[in-house]
C-alpha cells in the first residue's frame, strides 16, 4: 500500500507528464503543475528540487528502456564476425527492439527530441549521436583485431554521420503521428534491412582491397 507521500510524489509525475506532453518543458511552468494536481506550489519542493528534476523523472521510465536496448545491441557487437548484421536473426531482433520502445515510449521520444529545450536533455540527440558514433568505431576496432585478413578502411566521418543518420530516424518516426504501428513496423525493417545491406557491401570492397 502506497503511503500518502508516494501517492503525491505520484500524482506530481503523472500531471507534469501530461503537462509536458502536450506544451513542451519550456512552457510548462511549477506553478501550473501546482495548479492541476492540487499540490501546492511550495510542497512540491519537498519532492523535487526543480522542475528539471521533474522532467528527468517523467522521461526515465523511457531512458531506461531504450538504455537497456542500447545496451543489448552493443553486447550483441561482442559477436564480431563480418556478417553478424546481414544474419536474418539479427535483423529480426532489432527489428523487434526497435518497435518494442516505439510502441511504449513514442510520446516520451517526441517530447525529448522536439521540446526539451530549456532542459537538460535539450542537446539530447548530439550526446546520443556522439556516444552512437563512439561505439561503432569500437566495434570497428573490434573487427579489425579479430579479422586480420580483412582490411577495414571505413572513415570515422562516415561512420559518424551513418549515426547521425539513425537519431533522425528515431526523430522522424516521433514527429510523424499520422504513421501506423504496421506502417512503422515496415519502415524499420526496411531501413534495418537496408542498412545491413550497405555494411556488407563496404566490407566486400574492404576484402576485396587487402586482396589486391
Amino acid at each position: 500500500m502506497k503511503t500518502e507521500k508516494e501517492e503525491i510524489r505520484q500524482v506530481l509525475i503523472t500531471t507534469a507528464r501530461e503537462a509536458f506532453l502536450k506544451k513542451g518543458y519550456k512552457t510548462v511552468s511549477m506553478r501550473e503543475i501546482s495548479g492541476k494536481s492540487g499540490v501546492g506550489l511550495s510542497n512540491i519542493y519537498n519532492y523535487f528540487d526543480s522542475k528539471d528534476e521533474l522532467y528527468r523523472v517523467v522521461l526515465t521510465p523511457f531512458l531506461h528502456s531504450f538504455e537497456k536496448m542500447m545496451i543489448e545491441h552493443s553486447e550483441a557487437s561482442r559477436d564480431t564476425e563480418v556478417d553478424m548484421y546481414t544474419s536474418e536473426k539479427y535483423q529480426a531482433e532489432t527489428i523487434r527492439s526497435f518497435l518494442e520502445v516505439f510502441r511504449q515510449y513514442r510520446p516520451e521520444l517526441k517530447l525529448l527530441f522536439y521540446a526539451s529545450q530549456g532542459s537538460c536533455f535539450e542537446n539530447y540527440c548530439e550526446m546520443l549521436i556522439d556516444n552512437n558514433t563512439r561505439r561503432s568505431l569500437e566495434y570497428m576496432k573490434l573487427i579489425k583485431e579479430k579479422n586480420h585478413l580483412l582490411s577495414i578502411d571505413i572513415s570515422t566521418f562516415f561512420i559518424h554521420l551513418c549515426c547521425v543518420w539513425w537519431v533522425n530516424v528515431l526523430k522522424e518516426i516521433a514527429g510523424h503521428d499520422e504513421l501506423t504501428d504496421i506502417e512503422i513496423e515496415r519502415f524499420i525493417a526496411e531501413y534495418v534491412r537496408f542498412a545491413a545491406a550497405g555494411w556488407e557491401a563496404l566490407f566486400k570492397t574492404c576484402e576485396s582491397k587487402k586482396q589486391e
